[in-house]
């Protein structure tokens, strides 16, 4: 994956990564933290379809909320094969129906740490659903 969202970062237009995973990582040659970095660094949005043994291994779980938190997707629970139509038809609407929010950190001096991002959405007449990457990185 982490390769993929690399790979990403050099085509224009929208992008999205939908990891459907059925247990833990058992062939990868990163860890799943620095898999986790790559893509949250990359700005590509994850969308973690969990079934099978990744549904009962609750650190798989979690680590995959996370990732898809961080970069502005969503995790997903499919508890039968059933579910993943669902699923899918969510994703698409969430990849249609998204606006673009662009801006240009201030110039600084070869600082690469990450900074935290917060969207706030004020005076809406009812309540939205705000999901976007946690902060960049200059590089």
């Amino acid at each position: 994956m982490s390769q993929l969202a690399l790979q990403l970062e050099r085509y224009p237009g929208k992008k999205a990564i939908v990891l459907l995973t059925d247990g833990g990582d058992n062939a990868s040659v990163l860890n799943r933290e620095s898999a986790a970095r790559r893509a949250r660094k990359a700005g590509v949005p994850v969308f973690a379809v969990a079934e099978g043994d990744a549904l009962k291994e609750a650190g798989t779980a979690q680590l995959l909320h996370e990732l898809a938190e961080a970069t502005g997707g969503h995790m997903y629970k499919a508890k039968a094969s059933k579910d993943l139509r669902h699923i899918f038809e969510e994703i698409s609407q969430d990849l249609q129906n998204g606006y673009l929010l662009a801006f240009a950190p201030q110039e600084e001096s070869g600082d690469q740490s990450w900074h935290d991002l917060q969207i706030l959405v004020k005076d809406v007449a009812k309540p939205v659903r705000v999901r976007a990457r946690t902060g960049y990185s200059v590089d």
